[in-house]
């Protein structure tokens, strides 16, 4: 079956980038992946927008009406018989609308998990919430700034839109061992903006990384995502780690998302 090609435009959305220790994430990802090296960190990325559509190629629906959606993701690189690559590996995402994961299901056979979404801007203040359905979530509270984090391993604004805006990989893992890689390009006419967080509570990413809980988990730097036109294309890129890779470490959630539950910068642009 051929699976379609779609785009979503997103207004607003959030990235927020933590960095850990290659080591430490290295061990937690399955074969053949290991994380980019970043100034000598890995990254562990949460991102979560407001899509307001997702348009289908025919012969397949024209549209699904938009939703929340939500993403944690690794940026990763790996080698097999076709040479190098680098892309993102994406271990939990999320949805807001049910409609969504149904129709997703049908096509991808693996749906992403149902989640709470919440996000406002009052006064300037950049106000999220996530919840899953187990209680695990993330709020923040963070403004605008034109000054990005002087300790970030991504130095500047510069690298961070780079690395967001680059056409790569998106590796799914499914229930059966292997990985479903999904093409992601994005259009260079979105914003991208610092944000200068004071407030933030997690603990959806320590219940899938061991490394935050023992402090080896560190906040990098948080943006903000405006105007942000996507182009997926599923299917184009599929593996075979060895051996099997079936991770117990996941919550329920991610059980379920998985199918175990039975079934240049200028302006500010990039």
């Amino acid at each position: 079956m051929h699976l379609p090609a779609y785009t979503t435009y997103t207004p607003q959305g959030i990235s927020l980038a933590y960095r850990a220790e290659l080591n430490h994430l290295r061990s937690w990802l399955p074969a053949p992946f290991l994380p980019r090296d970043f100034n000598g960190y890995g990254l562990i990325t949460f991102q979560m927008s407001r899509v307001m559509g997702y348009h289908f190629e025919k012969p397949f629906p024209a549209m699904i009406p938009g939703s929340w959606r939500a993403a944690i993701r690794v940026p990763v690189e790996w080698d097999d018989w076709q040479g190098h690559h680098q892309g993102e590996y994406a271990p939990a995402r999320f949805t807001g609308s049910p409609l969504f994961r149904f129709a997703y299901q049908r096509l991808f056979t693996n749906g992403p998990a149902l989640g709470k979404f919440r996000m406002s801007d009052k006064c300037g203040e950049i106000r999220l919430k996530f919840q899953t359905r187990e209680g695990k979530g993330l709020t923040l509270k963070a403004r605008e700034t034109r000054h990005f984090p002087m300790d970030s391993v991504l130095d500047n604004l510069d690298n961070a839109a780079w690395l967001y805006a680059r056409p790569e990989l998106v590796m799914h893992p499914l229930p059966s061992g292997s990985v479903f890689g999904t093409t992601l390009g994005r259009a260079r006419d979105g914003i991208i903006q610092a944000l200068n967080v004071h407030q933030l509570e997690n603990d959806l990413l320590p219940s899938v990384f061991p490394m935050f809980d023992r402090g080896l988990a560190h906040f990098d730097h948080a943006l903000l995502l405006s105007k942000v036109k996507e182009y997926w294309q599923p299917g184009e890129f599929m593996l075979q780690p060895k051996p099997l890779f079936v991770d117990p470490r996941f919550p329920e959630w991610q059980k379920e998302w998985s199918g175990n539950s039975d079934t240049e910068l200028t302006n500010n642009r990039w």
